[in-house]
């Protein structure tokens, strides 16, 4: 995206194109206005496709993968307008230095005329139910006991995030956690060992018919809906899931990216979730201040701080719910 982009006044823009948005509701994030997704089409009921109002970066609620820089691409979808009218608006609408000298071709970014990327998903298989109070099912549930949740606290635990397990097969002996897209389809399984085991985290292999897990973060498909005060990216599972469900009665969310460094396909998901919150920390193991640096510097146009762990504590996933509720 150029500088240009950064500086047009996306209001203006949209009224020129009388391009219906809504700039408050549900689904508006602080800073920006919304409009109906041109490539939901019908799909679309409201307005899910938010556009910020500083940087003209643009996506959409329902659909992920809908999203891009390009204000030239999203006003040509959204209106029909030739490349040419809509650089011309652009410029006049400028609120910057001038955009003259802005060649025509770096305003619509050749990477934004991809295809729309097809987001594999899978069947939740028939193995895998919901962690119970069973025989083998009990043996799961007192793992989540010893992972620091009260009795009580498992059973909502367990409905709320959808945890599994299964009697026999390759995920036998492991708390299963679903991994899901923005829009909410399975795409992927990551299972942790509750015992003694040469592999702790087991996930589906990428392949022609599953998503490699780390092109999503764990948690989005909640929170792009959700919100809150403060987004915390972590790095496994249990550390989202501790600091999750403690957290968000205080608006404190969190999501992980499976492990300690980040890509950017994962810089975009949690750009757009950005929005939904007042601020971004970086949370991870204690050992891992460099590889918090480094994510942090990737989100950079977030202004991400960096939290740390209470003394004595490893990593996210040992907390209390009291140093949930303190986390700063």
């Amino acid at each position: 995206m150029t500088k240009a982009l950064r500086q047009v006044d996306v209001q203006a823009l949209l009224n020129h194109f009388n391009i219906e948005y809504v700039d408050d509701g549900p689904n508006v994030a602080r800073g920006n206005v919304n409009i109906k997704c041109p490539y939901c089409g019908q799909g679309d009921p409201s307005h899910h496709l938010g556009v910020s109002l500083e940087s003209g970066v643009w996506g959409c609620w329902r659909d992920h993968s809908h999203s891009g820089g390009s204000l030239v691409k999203l006003i040509s979808a959204a209106s029909g307008a030739s490349k040419a009218s809509i650089v011309s608006a652009l410029k006049r609408y400028a609120k910057g230095p001038s955009t003259e000298e802005i060649d025509l071709d770096d305003l619509f970014d050749d990477e934004d005329d991809e295809e729309t990327e097809v987001v594999k998903t899978i069947e939740m298989p028939k193995s895998l139910i919901r962690v119970d109070t069973t025989v083998l099912g009990q043996r799961v549930f007192d793992f989540l006991v010893s992972r620091g949740f009260t009795k009580q606290h498992v059973l909502s635990l367990i409905d709320e995030y959808d945890l599994r397990y299964a009697k026999t097969g390759e995920w036998a002996h492991r708390v299963v956690v679903p991994v899901r897209s923005v829009q909410g389809d399975l795409v992927n399984l990551t299972g942790r060992a509750i015992g003694k085991a040469k592999i702790r985290y087991k996930t589906l292999a990428d392949s022609d018919e599953v998503s490699n897990i780390r092109e999503f973060v764990l948690g989005e498909d909640q929170l792009s809906r959700d919100g809150g005060d403060v987004l915390y990216v972590v790095e496994g599972p249990f550390d989202r899931l501790k600091v999750d469900f403690y957290g968000q009665a205080y608006g404190k969310r969190a999501v992980c990216m499976f492990g300690s460094w980040i890509n950017d396909t994962q810089v975009e998901r949690i750009t757009l979730l950005a929005e939904k919150f007042e601020r971004v920390s970086i949370l991870l193991d204690s050992g891992a201040f460099s590889n918090a640096l480094a994510i942090a510097k990737a989100l950079g146009h977030l202004n991400p701080a960096v939290s740390a762990l209470p003394p004595g504590v490893s990593d996210p996933g040992e907390l209390t719910e009291r140093q949930v509720r303190n986390l700063r």
